[in-house]
């Protein structure tokens, strides 16, 4: 992406020094009767730093979690397969 008029050398030194890196999402769908968690609020408190919960149960998305993961925790979740991201999602969810 280039800008106009061009961005100085310094600008672009700082925006390549933010290392945003990757957030990764997964998406949690249960039947709607099977909602366990508090339906009345947007977010999901965790303590676990590796993890936001967002519920799109409250946003209109009957049965719907997603879990955020932002880095740089995103990178070895990337790594695992489903079952595995079950397991270390489904024990945080049932501690709400």
């Amino acid at each position: 992406m280039t800008s106009s008029p061009p961005l100085s050398a310094r600008k672009r030194a700082a925006i390549a020094a933010l290392g945003m890196g990757t957030e990764n999402k997964v998406v949690l769908r249960w039947a709607p009767h099977e909602v366990f968690w508090p339906r009345g609020a947007p977010y999901l408190q965790c303590t676990d730093q590796r993890f936001r919960f967002l519920n799109l149960d409250y946003f209109g998305k009957a049965g719907v979690l997603l879990a955020m993961v932002a880095p740089p925790f995103s990178s070895a979740m990337e790594l695992l397969g489903d079952e595995e991201v079950l397991a270390e999602l489904l024990p945080l969810l049932r501690a709400t």
